[in-house]
């Protein structure tokens, strides 16, 4: 999905459509830290948008996806 929204930029497009089903996890996705970079990253993250930004980001909906899901990770819904 990454991969697909650089190209979207690179191609100056405003949006893009995948099939999710041709998407495919490698080893490389699965070996990676995750949890790790997201600790380091977010308290940066935070503070940038905390203290203000001119920064536009043509993901922000993929970064509102990600946050979405690592809460809800975190945090899972009683039963």
């Amino acid at each position: 999905m990454y991969e697909l929204s650089l190209k979207m930029h690179a191609l100056g497009l405003g949006k893009m459509e995948w099939n999710e089903s041709e998407i495919t996890v490698t080893q490389e996705d699965l070996d990676c830290d995750w949890l790790g970079i997201f600790k380091e990253n977010i308290p940066k993250i935070r503070n940038q948008y905390a203290h203000g930004s001119g920064e536009l980001s043509h993901t922000v909906l993929h970064s509102f996806e990600l946050v979405s899901e690592i809460i809800n990770q975190l945090y899972p819904k009683a039963e």
